[in-house]
């Protein structure tokens, strides 16, 4: 509870409500609670406790590092990675090509049409791709004919058996970028 009098210099007085304090003489203040404080005392201190806290808080704006760039997962292929292939049916990589281009990795692709490719050319490969060519048009890890990356050269090159010497056709593609 917050009594005020007509003191001079507007004291307030403080009590806890249980308290019932005598009313002070207006002309002497030896009698006066140790718990009186002055008006503008408190709004000194109030004063004090918001530019302390608008520094403390504008420090901390001062001396937070700014924070970094967003960067993409490892995992997360970039999308400027970008690839082509010349898709041929015959091995001298002759007749009409089909072209199979995209940007970053790719799940299985069969869209490879005639019944799969003989020969491909390698035309543009980012250094973190790899295209891996199946012979099924499901990808299966076992169907593999070869791999193809950024260091293979851009010539006509011919999907073959080493051990049968068997000429293998893709059927489908899976390209992987890290």
């Amino acid at each position: 509870m917050l009594l005020k009098r007509n003191l001079p210099f507007s004291y307030a007085f403080h009590f806890p409500p249980t308290i019932n304090p005598a009313p002070p003489s207006t002309t002497s203040t030896a009698y006066l609670p140790a718990t009186i404080k002055s008006t503008s005392t408190m709004n000194l201190q109030s004063g004090l406790y918001i530019i302390t806290f608008a520094l403390l808080t504008l420090l901390d704006l001062i001396t937070a590092e700014a924070a970094p760039p967003p960067t993409q997962p490892s995992n997360h292929p970039s999308p400027k990675y970008n690839w082509r292939l010349d898709l041929y049916h015959k091995k001298q990589c002759s007749g009409s090509a089909t072209n199979v281009s995209g940007v970053g990795s790719t799940c299985c692709r069969n869209d490879v049409p005639s019944g799969g490719a003989l020969a491909f050319i390698k035309v543009d490969l980012d250094p973190h791709c790899k295209v891996s060519l199946y012979k099924d048009g499901k990808c299966s890890h076992d169907q593999r004919v070869g791999d193809i990356h950024s260091s293979s050269g851009s010539r006509c090159a011919v999907t073959s058996s080493k051990k049968k010497k068997k000429k293998k056709h893709i059927k489908s593609y899976k390209v992987d970028c890290q």
